[in-house]
Order: C-alpha cells, then sequence, then structure tokens
C-alpha cells in the first residue's frame, strides 16, 4: 500500500521571521507611497495614538500578563473560571409603569432568558416624590411608578429574589428604594443599589442635602448589608455618568476611580473596614462603539481598582471589582434607529469580551420612546446570541495575549491613573468638580467629537453616511400610567406617624416601609432639615447625533424645497466619482437628490437643473475643466432660477475666491465640515436650523 501520510509542516520555516520595519515598508508598498505614519496611525479621544502593526516586543515587559482570570490585579476577570460556572447578569427594565403590567412584563422577560432584574424607578421615585403629588408627566413615564412597599411587591410578585439578583436604578432614591427592596425580600438578597451621589452630584450638578449627611446613610447600608445580605452592594461608582457627557473612556475610568475612592475613604472615616467598604461597591460603565478601546477600559478598570483596595489595607477577594455596563445612549441615535441593534450587538461582545459581570442593552428604539414587546424582545435577544450562539462565554479571557490588546490597556490604565492623580491632587471627586476641572476636560473631548462627527471623519451609520431613504416613523407608544396611579396612592397612604432611628437607620426605615410609609415621607424623614450641597457645574446626558437629527428634521419639515440637483458634466469617467460622493454629502442633511449624467454644456446642465425643480445644484466634473464650466453654467443657471443655491463639488484652493465671484455660493469637499455646510445650505434656501 501507499502511505498517503503528508509530511510534517514546518511552519516556523515557512514564515521567516520579518521585522516591524519590513512590514512599515510592505504597507507602504500597498499604499502606493503613502505614508504610513499617515494612513496606519489612529488619534483616539483617550489622547492614545495606535499604530496598525504590533509585535511581542509591545506587551513583552507588562506585569500583568502572567496572571490568569481569577488572579490579582484582575486584568482577565475575577473568576478563575470566567463566564463557566456562572454567566453573565442579563437584566432588561420592563418598559411599562404600573406595578402589575411591570411585574407582568418582567416575568415574561424572565421565562425567555433574562437571569436578572432591572429595578427602573420613574422620574418621581428618583426623586422621592410620591405619584399623587409628582408632576404628571414624571410617573411611570420612564419606569416603574412605585411609591410604596406594596407597589415594589407588587412589580416583583412572584420572582424569586434569592435566586436572581436586582439592580437598582433610581439614583440618590436607591436610599428609599433599598430598604424597601430589603423589606420585601424578606431574606437572601443580592445585586446592586445603584446609589451615587457623586455620579448625582456630576450629573445634575447639585444634591439635597450635604455629602457628609449623605455618606453617613451609605455607611449605615453598608453596615446593615455587610450583616445581613452581603450579596447586595448599596453603593455604585459610575462611570455612565460621564460616558453619557462624551468623556473618553480614560476619562470616563478615572472619574469612576475618583468616585471610588472618594467612597471608600468616606466609609473607613465612618468606622467601615475597608473589605466591608470595597465589597458594598458596583462600578458602571458605559460601551462605546470602539471595541478594542472598551475591552482595554474594563480590564484597567479592574487592575487599578485592585490596587487601590490594597492600597486602603483591603484583601485581595475585597479588590475583586464588580462591573455593570450598559450599551451607549451617548452613540444612539434616532435616525435610522434599527441601526442601534447592530451598534448595541457590538458594544455589548466588547462588554462580554472584556469579562463585565452584568450587562444591560438599551433597546433599539430607547431614544424615541419607550421600548416595545419587539424591541425587548430584539435587545433580549442579543444577550442569548452571545451566549447560547456565538459561545463567547465558553472562553476564558479571549482578548488575553492579544500584543495590542495588552499594550492598549496598560495605556488606558497609564492614563487613567495620571487623571486620577490629578483628582485626587485638586482634594478629591467633590472638590475637583467645585473647581470644574474635569468638567472643562470632558468638554473639551465632547468638542472634538462633534467636529469629527459634523465633518464625517467618524463615521455613524444611518445618520451622517449610508442613510435609510424610506426610512418609516416609529409610533409613538402610550405609557400605561395616569391620573388613576396617582388616585391609588393617594388613597392608600398611611397617616400615622414614623420617625427613623439614625443607630439603626435601615432597620427603622424597614419598618416604616412596612407600616406603610411612603417614598415621598422616608424623603421627608430623612433629609428633614438638611442643607443642599452648593451646585457645580454639571455634566449633562446628550446623544452624538443630536446635531445632525436636528438639521434633518428641520430640513425635512420646513414646507421649503429641498431638491438638490446633481450636474455630471461630460464623460462619465469624469464626473462620475464626485457625483456619486456628492449624493451621500447631501443626503443626512434630508436632501430629496436628483442626479443627471452626461450632460453635454453648461446651458444644458442649467436647463436640466431648472427641470427638476432644484433649489440646490450641484456641478460635478474635475478641477481642470472648472475654469471652462463654472462662469458658463453659473450665468445660465441663476438667469432662469435668481435664488438657486450654486455648489461646485470640489475645493480647488487657487480658484476659489474667482468662483465665488463667479457666483458659487457653497464648496463640498472631504474636509469640509459637512453639518456646518449643510446647515449653511439649508439657511439659504430658507429653512431655520
Amino acid at each position: 500500500m501507499t502511505d498517503n501520510k503528508l509530511p510534517p509542516l514546518d511552519l516556523p520555516g515557512a514564515f521567516p521571521d520579518a521585522t516591524p520595519e519590513q512590514w512599515r515598508k510592505a504597507a507602504e508598498a500597498l499604499l502606493k507611497g503613502t505614508p504610513y505614519d499617515k494612513i496606519m496611525r489612529t488619534a483616539t479621544p483617550e489622547g492614545i495614538t495606535w499604530d496598525g502593526i504590533f509585535t511581542s516586543d509591545d506587551a513583552r515587559n507588562l506585569p500583568y500578563t502572567a496572571a490568569l482570570p481569577g488572579q490579582f490585579p484582575y486584568v482577565r476577570g475575577t473568576r478563575p473560571q470566567g463566564y463557566h460556572q456562572q454567566p453573565w447578569s442579563m437584566a432588561q427594565p420592563p418598559a411599562v409603569g404600573a406595578p402589575a403590567h411591570w411585574n407582568k412584563a418582567l416575568l415574561s422577560a424572565l421565562g425567555r432568558g433574562l437571569n436578572a432584574v432591572a429595578l427602573n424607578i420613574d422620574a418621581a421615585g428618583r426623586a422621592g416624590q410620591d405619584a399623587d403629588e409628582a408632576p404628571a408627566d414624571s410617573v411611570g413615564a420612564d419606569g416603574l411608578s412605585a411609591s410604596s412597599l406594596a407597589d415594589i411587591k407588587a412589580a416583583l410578585r412572584d420572582v424569586d429574589l434569592a435566586a436572581v439578583p436586582v439592580r437598582i436604578d433610581a439614583g440618590l432614591g436607591g436610599m428609599f428604594y433599598l430598604p424597601m427592596l430589603l423589606e420585601a425580600a424578606g431574606g437572601a438578597l443580592h445585586g446592586a443599589g445603584g446609589i451615587d451621589p457623586l455620579g448625582e452630584l456630576a450629573g445634575s450638578g447639585k444634591l439635597p442635602l450635604p455629602l457628609d449627611d449623605i455618606y453617613d446613610i451609605l455607611a449605615a447600608m453598608i453596615t446593615y448589608c455587610g450583616k445581613h445580605t452581603a450579596g447586595m452592594r448599596p453603593l455604585s461608582a459610575s462611570g455612565i455618568v460621564w460616558h453619557e457627557a462624551g468623556a473618553s473612556g480614560v476619562q470616563e475610568l478615572a472619574c469612576a476611580l475618583a468616585a471610588g475612592v472618594a467612597y471608600l475613604r468616606a466609609l473607613i472615616e465612618r468606622g467601615v473596614s475597608a473589605n466591608d467598604a470595597a465589597a458594598g461597591i458596583e462600578f458602571s460603565f458605559g460601551l462605546g462603539p470602539v471595541f478594542f478601546a472598551e475591552i482595554a477600559k474594563l480590564r484597567a478598570a479592574r487592575m487599578l481598582w485592585a490596587n487601590v483596595v490594597r492600597a486602603f489595607g483591603g484583601d485581595d477577594e475585597a479588590a475583586k471589582m464588580r462591573i455593570h455596563v450598559r450599551t451607549s445612549s451617548f452613540h444612539a441615535t434616532t435616525l435610522d434607529p434599527y441601526v442601534n441593534s447592530l451598534r448595541a450587538t457590538t458594544e455589548a461582545f466588547s462588554g462580554v469580551v472584556g469579562a463585565a459581570d452584568s450587562i444591560g442593552i438599551d433597546t433599539f428604539d430607547a431614544p424615541l420612546r419607550q421600548g416595545v414587546e419587539h424591541s425587548r424582545r430584539m435587545a433580549r435577544n442579543i444577550h442569548l446570541i452571545l451566549s447560547e450562539e456565538a459561545h463567547i462565554d465558553h472562553v476564558l479571557d479571549p482578548a488575553g495575549g492579544s500584543y495590542f490588546v495588552e499594550w492598549l490597556t496598560d495605556e488606558v490604565a497609564r492614563k487613567a491613573w495620571e487623571m486620577l492623580q490629578g483628582i485626587e491632587a485638586d482634594g478629591g471627586l467633590a472638590e475637583a468638580l467645585a473647581g470644574g476641572g474635569p468638567q472643562r476636560e470632558v468638554a473639551a473631548v465632547l468638542a472634538e467629537r462633534c467636529k469629527k462627527v459634523a465633518a464625517r471623519r467618524d463615521v455613524k451609520v444611518g445618520l451622517n453616511m449610508y442613510v435609510n431613504h424610506h426610512e418609516p416613523e416609529l409610533p409613538a407608544e402610550a405609557t400605561d400610567v395616569g391620573a388613576e396611579r396617582a388616585e391609588a396612592v393617594r388613597l392608600g397612604r398611611s397617616n400615622q406617624p414614623f420617625g427613623l432611628r439614625m443607630n439603626d437607620l435601615v432597620a427603622s426605615m424597614m419598618t416604616a416601609c412596612r407600616g406603610g410609609c411612603t417614598v415621598g415621607q422616608l424623603r421627608e424623614l430623612l433629609f428633614a432639615g438638611a442643607k443642599a450641597w452648593p451646585q457645580v457645574t454639571p455634566v449633562p446626558p446628550l446623544r452624538l447625533s443630536e446635531p445632525w437629527e436636528r438639521l434633518r428634521l428641520a430640513v425635512q419639515t420646513s414646507g421649503r424645497n429641498r431638491r438638490v440637483f446633481l450636474a455630471g458634466m461630460g464623460p462619465l469617467r469624469q464626473h462620475k466619482a464626485r457625483l456619486d460622493w456628492s449624493q451621500g454629502f447631501f443626503e443626512p442633511g434630508g436632501y430629496e437628490v436628483v442626479a443627471q449624467s452626461g450632460l453635454a454644456t453648461p446651458e444644458a446642465a442649467a436647463k436640466a437643473a431648472a427641470e427638476a425643480g432644484a433649489a440646490v445644484a450641484v456641478l460635478c466634473s474635475t478641477d481642470d475643466t472648472f475654469p471652462e464650466l463654472v462662469p458658463a453654467f453659473v450665468s445660465a443657471m441663476k438667469h432662469k432660477q435668481p435664488k438657486v443655491v450654486a455648489v461646485l463639488a470640489g475645493y480647488p484652493k487657487d480658484m476659489v475666491e474667482t468662483y465665488r465671484q463667479a457666483g458659487i455660493d457653497e464648496f463640498i469637499h472631504v474636509r469640509a465640515n459637512a453639518w456646518e455646510v449643510l446647515a449653511a445650505i439649508a439657511r439659504q434656501t430658507g429653512v431655520t436650523v
């Protein structure tokens, strides 16, 4: 018989070593002489410049790379077996307000794959207001309307709170809802209270009572949970508030760590041990679209926090950071909103690869309305596909060992630590906020982000490029609460007197709740006689897409003529590239684009523009032909349509002033700030932007 065995492969011999310089030269050859650094190096909002080539030298001397998952400093995750024994917590807030309806939606979601409860509270509850005393539009419109223990029990009916974690999302209102939840659970409870006073101060610019008083309350809550339900973390150190204000990943991480340091220090001063204090804090971060940057941020966060806790005297178990992440509302769009599901998928993927403990995925329609069953199902299934189909949870630290990821983790960690040290030098996060330093740094990054999106150097699919021409409008959904909800709270309120004991605060709050004390009454008791904290400049949440959304809405609803005519002059090869590019330039602004190729003369082009009924006419050809075409085209066109906006597809620097004098109103080109040019054209056509 013939031996059909193949000879062993000599992979090292087949692929001889190549130096980075050889790789650079090979890349430049493919770039046809364009300098490597011009194309292959990328500056990020974090102040980090990425190279296109990474080798083992980039990760060789990093001190943490020898640590395994579950080993200090936890860069590779806090659990030795990753998600094998326990997947990440998958929670999605029901988008209904009335407790009974909220409960029905929650039970449905838990029966269809979710394994955690997101107890999101409406605006009234977050402010500590009962439904019958709060503004009507704050009741149930953006979360659960719960004014009493009875409401919490109704919302969580038939939920095994010992089996599933609960994460309260109520801002400072978590101080009222945590005791209610503890009373409702009647035993074992694990999850997070979401109470983040420094995040509240940063986001709103104010606090309803002094920080020292809040820290007293939080120390009591952490002490109680440590004794009775150690799996509950009352405090949150949020990076999300900074993420949603436009901060870079480094800024988000540094400010969250600064909050964590402030909480550790305040709790230890109040007699809480370093271990118990660290165990009572959960961190939260937003997840943006830059995949590797988000992975590096989570890995760096665990490493830095582990070293912080050790510096405060905590042990290695206490140094394990608990991380909740949420897909980005900052990067979400109201235009072509189904694309938000694609964004959320890559963002959640980075959270899984980054070993987050808990992941929240926004619905695709979150910027427009409360999520409906269809959108909630899509968001829920992103979790399930990543786990049940992609099997990402079967691999321990899939990013570990990547030269690029390890290098980037170190870079993010170094820059975040540097910013954290600056905040500490200013006296801590509260003092830094009072001085406005972090706000100014974030504002600078936000301005640069906005500039890049406006100039389309940062592509947002469906927003500033690749728009959906036939986008259907999503119908608004009515909320299920109203006057009857307020009336129910009013009729159910107890009028008996309540009191709180500061030496046993949580237990006395639970007793008051059991006796019928409402959220509003708890607030009055807890905040009695308190003076508000001095206000600071806030970093309010926003979305990067808002200027484009305003522009397109203004153009499309103005009632003005929004037709743009693209005049392709001469042979197809002469104008095709600029004609196609010009169409993509105008469509994100809400314009109706009509194009015609092969126009032989400027007069023919002007006639075609007039017949098209265009408010804007764009000449598409080459820089070499423009000197002959521009004067004749503009003259003929404005003779027929004096008010038409004349645009040139190109920017021949030496001739710009000449063409302006000939009647060209605007120039469109790859270096232009697209939003500003489109807004200027809109104003010239009578649209208020």
